[in-house]
């Protein structure tokens, strides 16, 4: 009860999946029934071990974004302290993906500086819903 109290129903469900008798009649859809010897605390077992998995995986990942970041950051250092701003630096195009015109919004930073944000899409928020 413990596990279903703190990971949820529907999130242990899908670790479960595996567990369950194979339907002869519609080899997609499996019944409602566990091969025999299943137990939770294989499920468990199965959960934690995903739970762990994705644990390294976003360590490993986290590691080489940090690296090329540093990296990208000491190539463009190399060009110019502020290259980054410098859409000459980059290829045509690179900062928008679908060849849009960008949105520049301008925001104050510190001091009273602006700093300028281009989103290539105004409709990103909008459309992330529509799509699920």
């Amino acid at each position: 009860m413990q596990w279903l109290t703190a990971a949820g129903y529907y999130q242990l469900s899908g670790y479960w999946y595996p567990f369950r008798e194979a339907n002869p009649s519609d080899r997609q859809r499996p019944l409602d029934t566990f091969s025999t010897g299943t137990s939770f605390a294989e499920v468990a077992r199965l959960y934690e071990f995903d739970r762990h998995l994705k644990s390294k995986v976003h360590s490993g990942v986290e590691r080489i974004e940090v690296a090329m970041r540093s990296q990208l950051g000491h190539l463009l250092g190399e060009i110019d302290p502020m290259a980054h701003e410098n859409p000459a630096n980059f290829r045509p195009g690179f900062d928008i993906p679908d060849g849009s015109k960008p949105l520049v919004v301008e925001s104050p930073g510190v001091e009273g500086a602006t700093h300028s944000s281009i989103i290539t899409s105004p409709n990103t928020v909008d459309t992330y819903p529509s799509g699920y």
